[in-house]
């Protein structure tokens, strides 16, 4: 059976044991590919020779995913607190919850969480279309109740 390797702490990559703590592991994988918008994790020509158990052994040596620039240092910390190498040392989704609650909690809304470059472009040019389907949904509504009234003028005609 073909398993998810690149997304499994090591213990269950070699006793092929699951359990929430192995869910922990995989959930620090899937933020880590969300902040990292998109990006394959571990990839790399190295990685990619291993066979799975010198993979989790590699792991076991203390190798994490690569940094990311934009992720803020509470999301680092929390990803890094889900690849903790013992089981028990990863926090449960209940302890996920509150921090990534508390996290959204103090952010300001007034900015961007992730800030990408390029948004101040593609926010002018939104605006924009946004304003010429707005004015071509106007456009279509007086002509459909002119086409509308022309009915009833017809029938009233008759």
């Amino acid at each position: 059976i073909a398993l998810p390797i690149l997304w499994m702490p090591p213990d269950a990559i070699l006793s092929r044991e699951f359990s929430e703590k192995s869910d922990v592991w995989s959930f620090g994988v899937l933020l880590w590919e969300m902040f990292s918008l998109g990006l394959v994790p571990f990839d790399s020509q190295e990685v990619a020779k291993f066979s799975a158990v010198a993979f989790a052994e590699w792991l076991l040596e203390g190798h994490q995913l690569a940094q990311l620039a934009h992720a803020p240092n509470a999301i680092v910390s929390l990803m890094q607190s889900c690849w903790g190498l013992k089981q028990e040392c990863r926090p449960n989704f209940s302890e996920i919850y509150a921090r990534l609650d508390e996290i959204l909690s103090t952010t300001d809304t007034g900015t961007s969480y992730l800030l990408l470059e390029g948004t101040e472009k593609v926010d002018s040019r939104l605006e924009e279309l946004d304003r010429q389907i707005f004015d071509c949904l106007q456009q279509q509504d007086r002509t459909t109740t002119d086409d509308a009234d022309g009915e009833t003028e017809a029938e009233t005609q008759l």
